[in-house]
This record gives structure tokens, sequence and C-alpha cells, in this order.
């Protein structure tokens, strides 16, 4: 809401029925001076609507920005993934090799058929000795996937509401062709408020020259 400022000048004293204002000595100082309060008056409030209406700008084009960007904006585009009929020991190797959590089990065209977990291979411990046993055996089949053209809120949300650490993206064959984690967003929430402090700090910078 914008607020209107009224200011009300003093009569300004003596003038003649003509209009002409004329006027001397104090009479015209005290008039000179209330017009240049009253322009300093106008510069001040034309610089605050201009503020907030450029911060509403901003905030306009950064929820839109985050509604128009998508997960392939974002996703991790080297995955490391393992064949459903690959051996367990392989699962517990790249896990461990590359200090993952999970990793998405896919078939011979690449299709995403499951998620095998930190959590699936804990339940080994009651079988441990058993020294056979493929992938698939012990992945996880009920599968979340993002879209790669999908929004990326849409990610934020099914991240946040289950919990997920990472899921996989398909493209519209499922086909596995990314990955988004947590700490994607992390990354990607950082350099967008690195940009935001930029773009502030030059603006700040630059209001005073555009307003003198």
């Amino acid at each position: 809401m914008m607020r209107r400022f009224f200011v009300g000048l003093p009569h300004a004293g003596n003038t003649d029925q003509s209009g002409s204002g004329d006027c001397s000595g104090k009479q015209c100082e005290r008039l000179a001076l209330r017009s240049m309060c009253m322009l300093e008056l106008k510069k001040e409030v034309y610089k605050s609507v201009r503020q907030r209406v450029w911060r509403n700008e901003q905030q306009g084009e950064k929820k839109g920005g985050a509604m128009k960007l998508k997960v392939a904006d974002v996703m991790t585009r080297t995955v490391i993934s393992i064949r459903a009929e690959a051996s367990i020991d392989d699962a517990f190797d790249l896990l461990l090799r590359h200090n993952l959590s999970g990793l998405p089990v896919v078939d011979a065209d690449n299709h995403v058929i499951g998620i095998i977990s930190e959590r699936d291979l804990l339940g080994m411990l009651y079988e441990v000795e058993k020294t056979h046993g493929i992938v698939n055996d012990f992945a996880s089949k009920n599968v979340i996937t993002l879209r790669e053209d999908g929004p990326l809120l849409g990610a934020v949300d099914l991240l946040l509401a289950r919990s997920f650490r990472r899921l996989p993206v398909v493209d519209d064959k499922n086909r596995l062709v990314g990955l988004v984690s947590r700490r994607d967003l992390i990354r990607f929430i950082r350099d967008v408020r690195i940009k935001i402090s930029g773009a502030l700090e030059k603006k700040r910078h630059a209001e005073p020259a555009e307003l003198a």
C-alpha cells in the first residue's frame, strides 16, 4: 500500500490581489526555505517508493525464476549406478569407494528399476555368511524418480517430505540421466544467495547516482 504525504504550507503573507505573489525580505526567505523543504521531501518520497517497487520486482523475479527452474538445471549428470544383475559385493565396493549412501539400479537399457542403499545392505548383517547374491535381490523396487523437465520445486518438496538424500532423474523413456541430491540443492541455494547479494550491493551503489 502506498502512503500519500500531504504537506500544508502556511499562508505566505501579504501579497497583492493580482496574484503575482510579490514579496520581500524575510517573507521571501521563508517561502524559499519552504520550497526547498518541499523539494527535499519529494525526493525522499520518490526514493522510498522507487526502492519499494524495485524490491517487489526483485521478489517477483526470484519467485518466478524459481517456478521456471527445471530439475535439469540443478541435477548432477555424472551418475554412478549399478546393474541389477551385478554382485552385491560390487554394490558394497561402489558405495564405500565413492562415499555414497545409495545407488540407482538400472537394467541393460539404463532404465531405473530400483535403489540399493545403505539401509538395504545393513539387512545383510543377519546373513553375512551368504557368499552369493545379486543387487536385484536386495534393492528397493518402489522407486520415486524425477523427470528432467519437471519443476525444481517439486524435487525440493519430495526431498523434504520423504527425507530422501537423493533422487534419480529420468527422461521421458525412464532412462537414467542424472541425480538430484540435497547437496545439489544446497549448492544451488548458496549460488543464488551470492548472486542476489551481489545484485543488491550493486543496486545500493547505483541508487544515489540514479536519483541525483
